[in-house]
């Protein structure tokens, strides 16, 4: 499909199985790097970005190769007055997570994937599927004919749902204990975002670090109230956490605060603003599909999630670093060599997804997209952030079986990791 076809349209020689058009390359901000070699050295990223399918799975799954402690990094250096700021506040990202390839990982993950279990997923889809609902009943009754659906089932539902899920105090309009406006978490969590991976300035990294740090002193108070008070939220899992061996060997003391607020910091960022950035993502392409209101089909619907997810995963790349010399297609990488791996690129691959540019029901091998990650480091929240995007459009198409998008060329959230539409304007019909 060229760049000058009109967002919905039929290309020729659809099958009946497409789920929606491919999105138009002069529409979106996507790095099209399917000409290139992978991997090849990305000018205006200083780093080795890995496009191909079989490379990247490679990458996660060798973490003692491509280690994931620059994961975390801000990828701009922060200016000494950006640090100071930080670091008035304690401000500390030690490995626990994403950021750790190391022994106190593996039971660091155990205890957030009982918070992410199957059963609590299933048991939070009540309160997503409410919230939706009733957010799709308020724009009915409104009336409303063309609405930014952004502010009404993107924007807060993810986090909501997130707080509930491992335990923390939320009501529609504030979050935590102490609480705070859900409109000022949401500042926090976008403006981290750009911090650590956008190309701030010196001025406006100043800006940046005094969200953050407002931020992080908030989520202070969070960690110390769960110890306190035994709250039984994630937060007072994690202070309860010891790390043994599967001998019984004890590795080292409990988590630290710093430890702590460092999972809650990520988790609190990458546990809702890219739900949100998916869900948005998802309904400019359902809305601009012939087949719109078919995705009350929870299958239909599953599928084309994952299609979106395989094509335009909001979270478009993530780093690695490299420890010792390794071949990767026609280029040895050296250790310190910052690596880049393509996780929409590797959607894209058309070695591995035959017209990979089609967005297709049934297309075998849906669930081998790498947007959530592969491995140790998998995404603990991928199966949270599917079923909130499936049920969103599942909603809003037996509501408003003949929507429409109205949002011909949306400003974009484009950082180094992080990228979407940030509107979804639509005529609702």
């Amino acid at each position: 499909m060229s760049a000058t076809t009109p967002l919905g349209a039929t290309p020729l020689g659809v099958t009946t199985d497409t789920l929606a058009p491919a999105w138009p390359a002069g529409l979106t901000p996507r790095d099209d790097s399917s000409s290139r070699p992978s991997p090849f050295f990305d000018e205006r990223a200083g780093l080795w970005r890995v496009h191909s399918n079989a490379q990247v799975k490679q990458a996660f799954l060798d973490i003692t190769t491509f280690t994931p402690e620059n994961a975390l990094l801000a990828h701009t250096p922060l200016s000494p007055a950006a640090l100071r700021i930080l670091t008035r506040v304690g401000f500390a990202l030690p490995p626990t997570l994403a950021n750790n390839g190391g022994p106190t990982h593996t039971p660091m993950r155990a205890a957030l994937m009982t918070f992410f279990s199957p059963h609590r997923v299933r048991a939070t889809a009540a309160l997503a599927s409410r919230l939706i609902d009733s957010r799709c009943a308020a724009l009915r009754s409104a009336s409303a004919q063309s609405v930014d659906l952004v502010p009404h089932l993107a924007w807060d539902i993810p986090a909501r749902v997130m707080f509930d899920i491992i335990g923390v105090h939320h009501s529609e309009h504030e979050v935590g204990a102490p609480a705070v406006p859900m409109a000022t978490f949401k500042r926090w969590s976008q403006d981290s975002l750009e911090l650590f991976w956008g190309w701030p300035d010196s001025q406006r990294q100043l800006e940046l670090a005094e969200q953050a740090a407002e931020f992080y002193a908030w989520l202070r108070q969070q960690v110390r109230h769960a110890r306190e008070t035994r709250d039984g939220s994630l937060f007072d899992a994690l202070a309860q956490l010891t790390f043994t061996t599967r001998g019984g060997e004890t590795l080292r003391g409990p988590m630290t605060e710093r430890e702590i607020c460092a999972v809650g910091y990520f988790l609190f960022i990458a546990g809702q603003e890219t739900t949100c950035q998916l869900i948005t993502t998802l309904l400019h392409y359902a809305l601009n599909s012939p087949r719109w209101a078919e995705f009350t089909d929870p299958k239909l619907a599953t599928d084309l999630v994952l299609e979106v997810l395989r094509t335009d995963t909001p979270v478009h790349t993530w780093r690695r670093r490299v420890s010792r010399p390794v071949q990767l297609g026609d280029v040895t990488l050296q250790p310190g060599d910052e690596v880049l791996l393509d996780l929409a690129g590797s959607g894209r691959d058309a070695s591995a997804w035959p017209e990979a540019s089609t967005l297709q029901a049934g297309r075998p091998g849906l669930r081998g997209h790498q947007a959530f990650g592969t491995g140790i480091h998998r995404c603990v929240g991928a199966p949270l952030a599917e079923m909130e995007a499936v049920l969103t459009v599942q909603a809003l198409a037996r509501v408003f079986p003949a929507a429409r998008l109205d949002d011909p060329a949306p400003e974009w959230l484009n950082l180094l990791s992080f990228r979407a539409p940030l509107t979804a304007r639509t005529l609702l019909g």
